[in-house]
């Protein structure tokens, strides 16, 4: 049996570190484990290179999927800078990823004259629908997805889902498929059944960086704020607590 696990560097960091992918394989060292996340990863990526991988496994393969940010995306094969690196505005900028990266003319005409929100989030329901269409059509996958962060609901300029010490609320923001008519018919395409999401009184949709917010004492949170280069990845803490509280119940589900 496979577990195959896909996502951006919450799931594979390039560093080394260990992350609850990592963890979760420690407690089932019988399966030949696939970790595909790479650092950077658009959710393009993340789940095509899923479907890849799994069209070449005959045996049941368990697969849970950590979707990135929307700020990326991969057009004819080339990943994109993020929004905010093009458009230097907060506004842009509520998926809360980098805003220096390197940007080439063809992306700065790109993200000024072809970007908007609705297409960018309208590409990860088309690529949701893509996936389970060919799961649906296989007996020998199950599958979790869960988010890295808070995707789903749409942001503003106020928005901080990175504070230190307090806690990201979102339960005021409208979701982004309730935003755009578009958005709303391909939603309701989505088998949400094989989502995971933190929920609490005061977040909706939320990901593994609300449930650390929600479960850990502050100072576990990240990895290093205070580094030259803050660095807001989970801690090896809380990759290690996110794993055994809320994955390994999970693969329990699909084993």
């Amino acid at each position: 049996m496979n577990l195959v696990v896909n996502g951006c560097s919450f799931t594979n960091w390039y560093m080394g570190q260990d992350t609850w992918a990592h963890y979760t394989h420690l407690q089932y060292p019988d399966l030949n484990f696939i970790n595909l996340g790479k650092r950077g990863s658009t959710n393009d990526e993340i789940i095509l290179n899923t479907i890849s991988e799994l069209s070449t496994l005959k045996e049941k393969s368990i697969v849970i999927i950590q979707l990135s940010g929307l700020d990326r995306i991969l057009i004819d094969g080339e990943r994109s800078p993020t929004v905010s690196s093009a458009i230097k505005s907060k506004l842009f900028n509520w998926w809360s990823m980098s805003q220096s990266e390197n940007v080439s003319q063809k992306w700065i005409d790109y993200f000024n004259n072809e970007y908007s929100e609705e297409k960018h989030f309208n590409n990860l329901l088309n690529l949701l629908i893509r996936f389970q269409s060919f799961v649906n059509n296989r007996n020998n996958i199950d599958y979790r997805i869960f988010c890295g962060w808070d995707i789903f609901t749409q942001g503003d300029e106020k928005s901080d889902m990175w504070n230190e010490k307090i806690k990201y609320k979102n339960f005021d923001k409208l979701l982004v498929k309730d935003v755009y008519k578009s958005s709303e018919e391909l939603f309701n395409k989505i088998d949400c059944n094989n989502f995971w999401f933190y929920e609490d009184d005061k977040v909706k949709c939320g990901g593994l960086i609300q449930w650390v917010q929600n479960n850990l004492n502050s100072k576990d949170w990240y990895r290093n704020v205070r580094a030259i280069d803050p660095d807001y990845h989970p801690s090896d803490l809380a990759h290690k607590e996110f794993s055994e509280k809320i994955i390994i119940p999970l693969m329990e589900e699909m084993l």
